[in-house]
């Protein structure tokens, strides 16, 4: 298992029209930041890759199931890229 991150400006960038369910956009707000992401100390990541570590070894479900599949579908449906003839 693994996860891949990647971040845009532009809202709008999915366009695999087939469903895009490899990708699960975060919007984030700089308003509701706590901290940069380059203030932040060892320590604090350390934490964080323990507590990553320790849901893994349990055995967390990584999967969703198909009630949250299928909400996550109509909230990606924000993201997709529309050209100019899909939005006549």
């Amino acid at each position: 298992n693994f996860i891949l991150a990647r971040t845009t400006n532009q809202k709008e960038y999915l366009k695999d029209k087939t469903g895009e369910r490899r990708f699960l956009p975060i919007m984030a707000d700089s308003k509701q930041q706590k901290k940069h992401p380059m203030e932040i100390d060892p320590d604090t990541i350390e934490q964080i890759w323990g507590e990553a570590v320790t849901i893994y070894r349990a055995g967390a479900d990584l999967m969703f199931d198909e009630n949250t599949e299928d909400e996550l579908n109509i909230y990606r449906e924000q993201f997709m890229y529309r050209d100019e003839v899909e939005l006549q």
